[in-house]
């Protein structure tokens, strides 16, 4: 069996140079793997590994690039018809499986104070719900409060059919994330927060500057259930990303230092996920920890270009990092 090189959020509850110090041994694991490295040498791409872990990093991220074929498309529009990925398919699987995007199913910073269930496309604003119930009724956890995170991204074409499962009539990625919440928890009511964040929103004219916050009446296992649509920090250039609407969660919610805090999401997206969201666990000491909604037993045919993406989505959050060692001063 592979062993994977799981990207861990250090414990809280420590100074912060001691949290650097786990995190950056965990990045290093990561990036320095022998199996990504002999992958990339399939597309032509030798990385270095001399020098400091800051230099190793900046010349993997420029390096990685190749494998960007968003172009700044949504993820599922991916299309690209390189050859080396077909002639690569089951490396490609194998490099996947261990830097975790396709088995991480299970949490291993024990019962959390918080679940978030990261919106998306098709089915995603049901099964990461899902996911977050799971996790309670299989660890027979009480009191953990869930929150739906989402943008109030257009429903789009390929959307419809799915969102007309669990959420019909959705017109926003929020409408079918609450639809999803409603679904699986068996809630319906909700309390005057929503018409607060409604009102400010008439005020509004850019789309990506709205918000919206649903709290339910009803509680699940004794926790709170909420579903939030979080503002863009740059609503002229783009809607929500996930550390927009992490830090909207934690402003509505007030965090305090040393919660816990498990996201669920597809599998795929898990390291970059967690990546995206390391600086704001240290700054705030909280304990992050990011699982799919179901494990994968093998790459999805005609899937493995979009593996190599989130492979080097994870990179770029990994380089975007501020802690030592991340990137370039």
């Amino acid at each position: 069996m592979t062993e994977m090189r799981r990207l861990r959020c250090p414990q809280c509850g420590q100074s912060k140079e001691k949290r650097i110090e786990e995190l950056t041994e965990s990045i290093a694991d990561w990036v320095r793997d022998e199996d990504l490295r002999r992958l990339l040498r399939c597309f032509d791409v030798s990385i270095s590994a001399a020098g400091t872990l800051e230099e190793y990093i900046e010349e993997l991220w420029e390096k990685i690039q190749i494998w960007d074929f968003r172009k700044g498309a949504e993820r599922w529009s991916i299309r690209t018809d390189d050859p080396r990925i077909e002639e690569n398919r089951e490396l490609i699987e194998m490099v996947s499986r261990k830097l975790g995007l396709l088995d991480i199913t299970e949490p291993i910073i024990g019962e959390p104070h918080y679940i978030l269930a990261l919106g998306g496309a098709r089915m995603t604003n049901y099964n990461t719900p899902l996911k977050a119930r799971s996790l309670i009724d299989d660890h027979g956890w009480q009191g953990v409060n869930v929150a739906g995170l989402s943008t109030f991204r257009p429903t789009v074409e390929r959307d419809r059919p799915h969102f007309e499962k669990y959420a019909p009539g959705a017109e926003t990625e929020f409408h079918a994330m609450c639809g999803g919440i409603e679904e699986v928890f068996g809630v319906s009511e909700y309390e005057a927060a929503d018409g607060q964040d409604e009102n400010i929103q008439n005020e509004i004219i850019n789309e990506n500057s709205k918000s919206k916050t649903r709290i339910y009446s009803q509680k699940y296992a004794g926790g709170t259930i909420a579903a939030l649509a979080a503002p863009s920090s740059e609503p002229e250039k783009r809607r929500a990303n996930t550390l927009d609407t992490f830090m909207y969660f934690l402003n509505q919610f007030r965090t305090s230092e040393g919660s816990k805090i498990i996201l669920t999401t597809n599998s795929i997206y898990v390291p970059f996920q967690l990546m995206k969201l390391m600086d704001i666990a240290l700054e705030k000491d909280l304990l992050i920890d990011c699982v799919g909604v179901r494990a994968k037993e093998h790459v999805p045919e005609g899937k493995h270009s979009m593996y190599l993406q989130e492979i080097k989505a994870t990179v770029d959050a990994i380089h975007g990092l501020t802690v030592p060692g991340s990137q370039k001063a």
